[in-house]
């Protein structure tokens, strides 16, 4: 199997920023190199985390599948599927000095048993300022 990333994506949002309520759209296809490659299924998903210390939380927020009866089992590598869906009020992205809260536009083809990963994009939530290191107040 290639290791190429057979899937791409492209996401029409404005700047890489998202708001609350705001309907987030996109498209993507496969980009498949390896004619006996065999996809079981399609997913895009929006989804967050949190990076940096402690543990790591997710969240899926939207999610959709494709199955081989809707692209009639073969991959069709010039066919664009589009995606929407309605962005939740929280958790708005963060850039903590601490912990990160990061969302993203996920693509993966289900190829097997395993789940391949394919791509994602990275887009901010909401409009909350970047974390920044307070000096501390001498107090003499």
């Amino acid at each position: 199997m290639s290791r190429k990333k057979p899937a791409s994506e492209r996401r029409r949002a404005p700047n890489g920023q998202g708001t609350p309520s705001l309907r987030p759209d996109g498209r993507y296809r496969l980009d498949v190199s390896d004619s006996t490659l065999l996809v079981m299924a399609l997913e895009w998903s929006i989804l967050w985390s949190t990076e940096g210390s402690g543990d790591v939380d997710e969240g899926v927020h939207a999610l959709g599948l494709v199955e081989p009866q809707g692209f009639e089992g073969v991959p069709k590598p010039g066919l664009w599927r589009d995606f929407e869906a309605i962005l939740p009020e929280s958790p708005l992205s963060y850039d903590g000095l601490i912990v990160k809260i990061v969302w993203r536009v996920r693509v993966r083809a289900l190829v097997g048993k395993d789940p391949e990963w394919l791509g994602e994009v990275q887009f901010r939530l909401g409009n909350v300022d970047q974390a920044r290191q307070v000096e501390g107040k001498n107090d003499q």
